[in-house]
């Protein structure tokens, strides 16, 4: 069964948002533009031809993928301070 909300993915090559994009597994969350005049705009995740448009969470998605990122720097500083002790 195929979900009403996905529609297709912008062909390749298209210019894709760069700021606030974050990898969740296969999938890649896409932040609404910041230029968004009308407020209308909604975050989506992609993955190869899909899109599914996070009309309602898009907020909850944004906070959650901050977050991993948060986690993930965090880990990579400190086992690269590990590893970069002499003699430890």
């Amino acid at each position: 069964m195929t979900s009403p909300h996905l529609i297709p993915a912008p062909p390749l090559g298209m210019p894709q948002p760069e700021d606030g994009c974050a990898r969740l597994g296969e999938w890649l969350f896409v932040p609404p533009p910041q230029d968004d005049q009308d407020g209308r705009a909604v975050a989506c995740l992609e993955r190869g031809g899909e899109q599914v448009r996070l009309e309602y969470s898009s907020w909850l998605v944004a906070d959650f993928a901050r977050l991993i990122r948060q986690i993930e720097s965090d880990f990579t500083r400190r086992i690269g301070a590990r590893t970069m002790r002499p003699n430890g």
